[in-house]
């Protein structure tokens, strides 16, 4: 539609427009046909007859917005032909003809516009950091929060001030993270411990006081109250996991079962890594379960995209680093300076094999994809930009006055 708006826009603003007039009475009555049609029930008995029979009820109560609709539209259409035919008769220039369809078009997109779109605070106020956010904010290592308090309107409010939010997303999220959560919008796993192990979530925010302290700890006194006015407790998880550890071994288990087996409360991520099967990285059988590695890992200068681990001291023996963050083939990781394989680990987030003696790991999101399409872009406009300065040095030669005789 805009490329077909495009090109009649471009002839008519041609030196001599070479457009029928009949185009635009048809238009006219095509859409005063539609007013007709509108106002004598034509249109309502076809919706009535392709809306849910539960629908059916919206469609009698908005009808007559609809009929109001249809004159509002022919109004415009009437407008915008009476453009279109004065710039045909020559009464207006392209540039008037120009601005005046402009602001045509503007009031058309506000008469529809005005209904649906409601200014807020600025955002300074509408995110401004609330009790529990300055809470959270005084723990300075990496972590998600899981949030049961729903804020409303306000999906973003988590993210916009740097904290990892286990349900912050925009319904787009990796298709294995919605399953290893038990299921888009469903979420059946959330509660199981293992889940917020994985996710490393240290803190926990509910509308009501818990009463089973043994999983979760209070923070604070009482509520909080966040930026919508709504009442807050903040738990702290006393299982909670670090962002970042090293694992002795990994297993190679079937997608299908893999879920199932981290759900398992005799299950300890702490142990095992559990990879897909046929990948190539990690072994087909244990002997026995291998014991956690009590190392830490330091993160330092974490950024969007961008993480830097330290291993406290060299390993004696070749181990995995588990990060909390989801697996994508763009992630790119260095040992020590040198590249390695970044493997999907517990399903749907990642690991970085390591060699005995490691002490550094670099992980960076390199999207190859979002590389070309750069480059593309940048060459185009590169192209463009030639062709507008070749364009008008060309306009400008042709009309520089021809040497005289003498």
């Amino acid at each position: 539609m805009a490329v077909l708006a495009a090109f009649g826009t471009q002839a008519l603003l041609a030196t001599t427009p070479a457009i029928p007039r009949t185009v635009f009475w048809w238009w006219v009555g095509v859409t005063g046909a539609g007013v007709l049609l509108a106002f004598t029930g034509v249109f309502e008995s076809l919706m009535r007859g392709i809306a849910d029979p539960e629908r059916i009820g919206a469609v009698a109560s908005s009808y007559p917005t609809f009929q109001i609709d249809t004159v509002r539209v022919f109004v415009f259409t009437l407008a915008a032909v009476g453009l279109c035919v004065a710039r045909l008769g020559g009464r207006l220039g392209g540039g008037r003809w120009s601005l005046l369809v402009g602001a045509l078009v503007l009031l058309d997109l506000w008469s529809v516009e005005r209904r649906y779109i409601k200014f807020e605070p600025p955002a300074r106020e509408s995110f401004a950091p609330d009790a529990v956010v300055r809470t959270l904010q005084t723990d300075s290592t990496l972590y998600r929060v899981l949030s049961l308090n729903e804020y409303h309107g306000l999906e973003n409010y988590f993210m916009a001030h740097h904290i990892r939010s286990v349900l912050g997303y925009h319904g787009n999220e990796l298709h294995r993270y919605d399953e290893l959560l038990g299921g888009k919008n469903e979420w059946r796993n959330i509660g199981n411990l293992n889940l917020l192990r994985l996710l490393a979530v240290r803190y926990v925010i509910v509308d009501r006081p818990v009463p089973d302290t043994t999983v979760l700890a209070p923070v604070g006194s009482g509520p909080f109250t966040t930026v919508d006015g709504q009442a807050a407790y903040v738990y702290r998880v006393k299982a909670a996991e670090p962002y970042a550890y090293l694992v002795h071994d990994a297993l190679q288990v079937p997608d299908g079962q893999t879920i199932q087996v981290i759900l398992n409360a005799q299950f300890d991520p702490r142990r095992l890594l559990l990879v897909p099967a046929g990948g190539g990285a990690g072994a087909t059988s244990l002997p026995r379960m291998p014991e956690p590695i009590a190392t830490p890992v330091i993160v330092r200068s974490p950024r969007p995209g961008r993480y830097h681990f330290e291993i406290a001291q060299p390993l004696a023996e070749p181990s995995d680093l588990f990060l909390a963050e989801n697996f994508d083939p763009s992630w790119r990781a260095a040992v020590d300076g040198k590249s390695a394989p970044v493997l999907r680990a517990q399903y749907t987030l990642m690991a970085v094999p390591l060699p005995a003696g490691a002490r550094t790991v670099e992980l960076a999101y390199v999207s190859q994809a979002y590389l070309q399409g750069r480059a593309i872009t940048l060459a185009a406009l590169t192209l463009l930009l030639g062709v507008v300065v070749a364009d008008n040095v060309r306009r400008r030669g042709s009309a520089a006055p021809a040497p005289s005789d003498g």
